[in-house]
C-alpha cells in the first residue's frame, strides 16, 4: 500500500470515529424500551398501614412569611405657575402754589400747578378753615398735555374773602387734586 493511500484510509478511519463518538453522546443514558409482548406482571393491591398521631405540634424553622411592603405610586405634584407682580406706578401727586403769594397791591396773581392727568379740567376753589364763606375763584381752567396748570386773575377776586385760614384746592374731573394753605390777614 502506498504512502497516499495509507493516509486516505487513516483520514476515512479517523472521520468514522468522530462521527461514531458523536452518534453515542447525543443518545439518551437510559435504554430506549423495547416492546414486548408479554403482559405486564401483576400489581399488588396496597394495604393501608395505620399512622402514628403526632405527639407534639411541628414548629416551623423559618418564620413566615411577611408581606412585602409596596408602595403606592403618588401624584407627581405638578409646579403651578406663581404670578408675579407687576409693579405699578406709583401716582405722582398733583401739585399747586401761588405765584406770587397774594398781597393787597398787587393787580394779580397766578395759581400753578404741576402733575394733574393731562388736558384735564379744573376748578380752583377758595375753601373756609374755621366756618367761612367758601368761595370760587375759577370755575374752569384747563391742564395742558402734560398736566401742567397755570391760571392768572385779578387779586379783586380774592377782595370779599374775610380775613382768616384757607384752603386753596384744585380739582380736576379726573380726581386728581391738590391744595396749599392761605392766611388773609386783616387790613
Amino acid at each position: 500500500m502506498s504512502t497516499g493511500s495509507r493516509n486516505a484510509l487513516i483520514l476515512v478511519l479517523s472521520l468514522g470515529l468522530v462521527l461514531l463518538l458523536a452518534a453515542v453522546s447525543c443518545q439518551p443514558s437510559t435504554p430506549t424500551p423495547v416492546p414486548t409482548n408479554t403482559p405486564p406482571p401483576p400489581t399488588a393491591t396496597a394495604v393501608p398501614t395505620p399512622t402514628r398521631a403526632p405527639t407534639a405540634t411541628p414548629v416551623p424553622t423559618t418564620p413566615p412569611p411577611t408581606a412585602i411592603p409596596t408602595t403606592v405610586p403618588t401624584a407627581t405634584p405638578v409646579p403651578t405657575a406663581t404670578p408675579t407682580r407687576v409693579p405699578t406706578a406709583t401716582p405722582i401727586p398733583a401739585t399747586l402754589k401761588w405765584d406770587p403769594t397774594p398781597s393787597d397791591p398787587q393787580n394779580s396773581l397766578t395759581i400753578s400747578g404741576a402733575n394733574f392727568a393731562p388736558n384735564d379740567t379744573i376748578t380752583i376753589a377758595v375753601l373756609a378753615s374755621s366756618g367761612g364763606q367758601d368761595m370760587v375763584v375759577v370755575p374752569s381752567a384747563k391742564a395742558d398735555a402734560y398736566g401742567v396748570l397755570s391760571v392768572s386773575f385779578l387779586t379783586t377776586v380774592l377782595a370779599p374773602v374775610p380775613s382768616g385760614t384757607y384752603t386753596v384746592k384744585a380739582t380736576g374731573t379726573s380726581g386728581k387734586s391738590a391744595s396749599f394753605s392761605w392766611t388773609k390777614e386783616k387790613k
